[in-house]
């Protein structure tokens, strides 16, 4: 659906190139991260109603005012930052990497993703954090100490999260398990899942312990949380 006057001209001063037929060629993927939010969530619903398989591009393109190339750079990420589990059977030994985002606050849901990670793919996961809104001026951030979180284009962190969203960032002790909340959530995971009946495991097959991990982690109270931070004394 070609875009209007108004749309074409704010395209274009976010950096977008509009092509002869009034839409966004592929390098509209330098749009602001809310335009990216809005085709995701679009994809993301025509998948569900497809039960699950590959939505139709163009109508997604249409409903967002986007070109089908943008449309499939966001399917793109998706697959790569995904944000729900997904097993994937090309794996060759059916390993699972998964980090995220979790706040204390009931308001912001917990951010997920899915597939290796890097220093790059870590910065692009905080600034869509930073549009998706679930950072608010006066946070606190804590990392550990991995290197995925000083490294490459996040040496300078501490100051471009304070900067852009005023959020104060608090790296862990380096090297002290012990004090680390992280660690103590992790060793709350470990015991209940040792707990898990083998029978259980087994009924659920290869994908038995993510099963198991993610239903554990999604009943884990504050009060737990809070007991974690209060044995490292950090409150």
């Amino acid at each position: 659906m070609p875009l209007s006057y108004d749309q074409r001209e704010y395209l274009r001063q976010q950096g977008a190139n509009i092509n002869q037929h009034g839409t966004i060629y592929r390098s509209g993927a330098s749009l602001p991260y809310t335009k990216k939010l809005e085709v995701a969530s679009a994809y993301s619903t025509e998948r569900d109603a497809a039960g699950g398989k590959r939505p139709n591009i163009s109508t997604i393109a249409q409903q967002c005012g986007v070109s089908r190339g943008y449309v499939r750079k966001v399917e793109e990420e998706l697959h790569e930052f995904g944000r729900t589990l997904q097993h994937d059977e090309r794996r060759k030994h059916n390993s699972l990497s998964n980090t995220g985002l979790c706040s204390e606050s009931f308001s912001n849901e917990d951010i997920t993703h899915e597939e290796k990670n890097g220093a790059d793919k870590f910065a692009l996961q905080l600034e869509m954090a930073i549009a998706s809104g679930f950072f608010c001026p006066g946070d606190v951030h804590v990392l550990d100490n991995a290197s995925i979180h000083y490294g490459g284009d996040n040496s300078n962190l501490e100051e471009w999260l304070y900067d852009t969203v005023g959020v104060l960032l608090v790296f862990l002790p380096a090297r002290s398990p012990e004090l680390n909340p992280i660690e103590q959530v992790w060793k709350i995971l470990v015991n209940k899942l040792q707990r898990v009946p083998l029978g259980v495991m087994r009924s659920a097959g290869s994908h038995a312990c993510a099963h198991a991990a993610i239903e554990i982690l999604s009943t884990i109270t504050h009060e737990e949380v809070e007991g974690c931070y209060r044995y490292c004394n950090y409150l």
